[in-house]
């Protein structure tokens, strides 16, 4: 390869690269949509909003983690795929029910997941439970974020 192309080939993957990886990751982005405090104050609830890009449904995942705290640090609780809170609106609702119990509240989904029924965090023993048939009629149309830019909800 002469000095000319291997310049040439070197700027053109530096000024390709990073918009490749723009692209290929905004296909699959993860996004926190929602974050509930417990009643206690020392574990939060955090919805994640994952947009498949084209065909694919939005896929929601449910964590558990001190307040405060990252949610990337901990593993899912739930996961739901193409989870609707009415006929227009993607998503779930996060509610504490007690100190000690989440309820993941949505109309339906293509597929709910409880991953871990039970987990311990901050000291707290908290029980998930997965609550389908239960809509929220006036949640806005699309997925959970109100995008400004980038990809349509």
């Amino acid at each position: 390869m002469t000095r000319f192309a291997a310049t040439c080939s070197r700027h053109f993957l530096r000024a390709t690269l990073p918009l490749s990886l723009v692209c290929c990751s905004a296909a699959s982005s993860w996004d926190e949509a929602r974050r509930v405090l417990a009643p206690a104050g020392r574990v939060d609830a955090v919805l994640a909003e994952r947009a498949g890009g084209g065909r694919r449904s939005f896929e929601y995942e449910i964590y558990l983690v001190p307040n405060g705290a990252p949610a990337q640090t901990a593993k899912p609780v739930a996961i739901l795929s193409g989870a609707a809170r009415n006929d227009s609106a993607y998503g779930a609702a996060l509610q504490w029910i007690g100190p000690d119990t989440l309820s993941i509240e949505y109309l339906r989904a293509e597929r709910a997941q409880i991953v871990t029924p039970e987990v311990e965090i901050a000291g707290v023993r908290v029980r998930v439970l997965l609550s389908p048939g239960k809509g929220e009629s006036l949640a806005p149309a699309g997925g959970m974020l109100r995008r400004t830019r980038g990809r349509p909800h």
